[in-house]
């Protein structure tokens, strides 16, 4: 998968602006042209702005995403979550805890 197909997917409408924007921030933040990086990133936006605080993968590895009469094809999900934690933009739970003093 390249990163493409997040420019299909916001040219046929699947996700907006925003998470192209975020996409592609997270690629190059993460020096990285993987794909699976830039989808996951994407529909993390996208589910932030529909209210959810954190993405499934699991709703969506292994299947697709329809965009009109387009479908295109989320990774399967083991792969995508090992090439998730190879990057140095994706942390695991408990990585950004706030700290307040007092």
């Amino acid at each position: 998968m390249s990163a493409e197909l997040i420019d299909s997917l916001h040219a046929a409408g699947a996700i907006t602006d925003l998470d192209r924007g975020f996409a592609r921030l997270m690629a190059r933040l993460a020096g990285s042209g993987d794909g699976a990086l830039a989808l996951a990133a994407a529909l993390t936006s996208r589910a932030s702005a529909e209210g959810d605080i954190c993405l499934d993968l699991a709703r969506f590895a292994g299947g697709s995403i329809f965009a009109g009469e387009t479908a295109f094809r989320c990774p399967d999900l083991e792969p995508w979550v090992q090439s998730l934690r190879k990057s140095a933009v994706v942390g695991a739970p408990g990585d950004y805890l706030l700290s307040l003093p007092g």
